[in-house]
């Protein structure tokens, strides 16, 4: 079906640009149009609601990771126009990345019995919040349905659509920095940070677009596969004394341009039409 994704918008792309190129009463032209694009709709979607569980999988891993598993309710106020409702939780932990970078760091000694104190003073990493329970309203507008013959006696109608919204998330932030309490066998292979890491929690706001297809397996039903960014307010801080933060002291300062953390998702989900 992620095949089927990639044709159906290579396809329309494509359909799309020969149709420039070519004069509007040209017969090979009109003849691609109508191959891609259906006119009379086989599924309708109209005053109908639908609830679509699905799940997101993180398409970049930097420092973090997430596994999105939510749930889509939606109310189609045309065949092109819904407003849709989105609520879940996500799984998320930080990347082998982020522990080695964590590790790496325990290794260097700010206060040192003798020599001289090693990474004493640093700031912390960006876009380190990990989003946990997120809701997101916003509006799908599905300008293009089509039909894709994957093998002459099986065509499949599809939408494809782009979604704009905004929410709110509870958020969990752990830093790679800032240890607490000390370090143990900090010149072993493995050390550890005493009191671990310090951590933070909020509730922030959250901007969301995705743009994605759904593929028709019946009147009641589609598949969906979507790519969808979630976008939040980042901070951390800067200015770390490492070794008051493993005297168990407070220090730092909050970053003056934090910016926004980006978070882009690719989601696989199933609609269930009513």
């Amino acid at each position: 079906m992620l095949r089927a994704f990639v044709l159906a918008a290579v396809t329309l792309t494509g359909a799309s640009a020969f149709a420039q190129k070519q004069p509007a009463n040209d017969p090979s032209n009109q003849q691609l149009i109508e191959n891609v694009v259906v006119r009379n709709r086989l599924y309708t979607v109209k005053n109908r609601f639908e609830l679509t569980p699905q799940v997101g999988l993180t398409i970049v891993n930097a420092l973090t990771e997430h596994y999105n598993f939510n749930v889509g309710v939606a109310y189609n106020v045309s065949e092109t126009l819904a407003f849709e409702l989105q609520g879940g939780y996500a799984y998320s932990r930080h990347t082998n990345l982020a522990n080695d970078v964590a590790a790496h760091l325990l290794e260097r000694n700010p206060a040192p019995a003798t020599g001289s104190p090693e990474v004493k003073i640093t700031s912390d990493m960006k876009n380190l919040w990990q989003m946990q329970g997120n809701g997101v309203i916003g509006v799908r507008w599905a300008p293009l349905y089509g039909k894709l013959s994957l093998m002459a006696e099986l065509p499949v109608h599809f939408q494809a659509y782009l979604w704009g919204g905004g929410g709110a998330g509870n958020f969990f932030r752990e830093s790679i920095v800032y240890c607490q309490g000390g370090v143990t066998n900090r010149n072993g292979d493995n050390p550890e940070c005493g009191n671990g890491f310090r951590t933070d929690r909020a509730v922030k706001w959250i901007g969301s677009v995705a743009f994605g297809m759904r593929f028709f397996t019946h009147r009641a039903g589609a598949i969906k596969l979507e790519i969808r960014d979630y976008t939040w307010p980042d901070s951390f801080l800067v200015d770390i004394d490492r070794a008051v933060a493993e005297q168990n002291g407070q220090t730092g300062t909050d970053s003056p341009n934090p910016g926004l953390t980006n978070l882009v998702l690719f989601n696989l989900g199933y609609s269930f039409l009513f």
